[in-house]
């Protein structure tokens, strides 16, 4: 059996097909954590987000958040 059919076997047993090739993924996952290393995800509230962010050469909009919307 060659290695493809053997990876496709074991997806196949767990009843499911991946979009993503599992030989592949460590390259994936390096990838990403290139891309990612100077992000910064937080969630200050809007009084901290205007004080760390406004500033004069700033421009911020605001719109409502999805499913609170008439």
């Amino acid at each position: 059996m060659s290695r493809r059919d053997e990876k496709s076997r074991a997806i196949d047993q767990l009843g499911c097909r991946s979009m993503v090739d599992v030989t592949k993924l460590s390259t994936i996952l390096e990838e990403i954590h290139s891309r990612l290393v100077g992000v910064a995800i937080g969630c200050p509230s809007w009084r901290e987000f205007i004080d760390r962010y406004d500033t004069w050469d700033t421009v911020l909009s605001r719109s409502a958040p999805l499913g609170l919307g008439k």
